[in-house]
C-alpha cells in the first residue's frame, strides 16, 4: 500500500504542480511534503483538504477508496460566452477545481452563504478559478454592474486579521447578515465600512467583532443553470 507522502506525490502530479507550488497553496512550510509520512499531522491533512475539496480525506490518510470519485465530478466549459456543465471525464483531471454549491445564493443582497458543512456541494472541474476553492452563486443587484445577478462567484476563505482596503470580499457576520461588498477602512476603528457598486445602496458599517467569517472574492463569471 502507498504511503501518504506518495498519495501526496500522486495529488500533485494529477494537479500539475510543483511541490512548491502545492505546499503554498496549502499553506505548508518548504520542504513539508518530502517529510510526511505516516505520523503527517491530521491539521496538515485537512489543510491539504481544504485547498483541495474534492479529495477524499479517508484515501489520503489511509489510501483506500480514490482520490477523487469521478461519478461524482462534473467539468465546467465556456461556450458562447457562458459556462456550462457536463460529466467530468479522465482528461479532466488536470483542470483546476472548486466546491460549488448550488442551492446557495452567495450575496449581492442579504442572502445567506450557508456555510453548514451538509449543504449540497458538487466539485466543479473548471480551467481557471483564480486560485478559488469554492463557488458560489451571485444573487441581488447591490454589485451591478461590476458583479451581476446569477453570476458564478468565486471565493477562497481568507484567513488574515486584517482587510485589504478596496477589495471584494464575503463578510458574514453572526447574525447571520451575508454580503459580498467592497471592504473600506471606516473612522471607528472597531468597525469596516461595506461599499456596493451600484450607487442605489448605501455604505454602511459593521462591528468587527461581529463578522464571524470572511472570503476573499477571487473573481466571476456568467453561468447557465445546472
Amino acid at each position: 500500500m502507498s504511503t501518504v507522502q506518495e498519495r501526496v506525490r500522486a495529488l500533485i502530479k494529477s494537479r500539475h504542480l510543483s511541490v512548491r507550488e502545492f505546499e503554498t497553496r496549502c499553506g505548508l512550510s518548504n520542504g513539508s511534503v518530502s517529510k510526511m509520512g505516516e505520523n503527517t499531522r491530521r491539521t496538515t491533512i485537512k489543510a491539504i483538504c481544504s485547498e483541495f475539496p474534492e479529495i477524499d480525506e479517508a484515501w489520503l490518510l489511509t489510501g483506500i477508496g480514490e482520490m477523487a470519485p469521478p461519478s461524482e465530478s462534473l467539468v465546467g466549459e465556456m461556450i458562447n460566452g457562458r459556462l456550462v456543465t457536463r460529466r467530468a471525464t479522465a482528461a479532466d483531471r488536470r483542470l483546476h477545481k472548486v466546491m460549488y454549491y448550488p442551492e446557495v445564493d452567495a450575496t449581492l443582497g442579504q442572502a445567506e452563504h450557508a456555510e453548514n458543512p451538509n449543504e449540497l456541494a458538487v466539485p466543479l472541474f473548471l480551467p481557471d478559478t483564480y486560485g478559488a476553492s469554492m463557488a458560489v452563486n451571485a444573487h441581488g443587484s447591490s454589485m451591478a454592474p461590476l458583479i451581476n445577478n446569477g453570476e458564478l462567484v468565486f471565493i477562497k476563505e481568507w484567513n488574515e486579521s486584517f482587510f485589504a482596503w478596496g477589495q471584494i470580499y464575503l463578510v458574514c457576520t453572526r447574525n447571520g447578515y451575508r454580503a459580498i461588498k467592497k471592504v473600506e477602512q471606516s473612522a471607528n476603528p472597531d468597525k469596516v465600512t461595506l461599499v456596493s457598486v451600484n450607487p442605489d445602496y448605501k455604505a454602511f458599517d459593521v462591528e468587527i467583532a461581529d463578522i464571524q467569517h470572511v472570503y476573499e472574492v477571487k473573481g466571476w463569471i456568467h453561468h447557465d443553470a445546472m
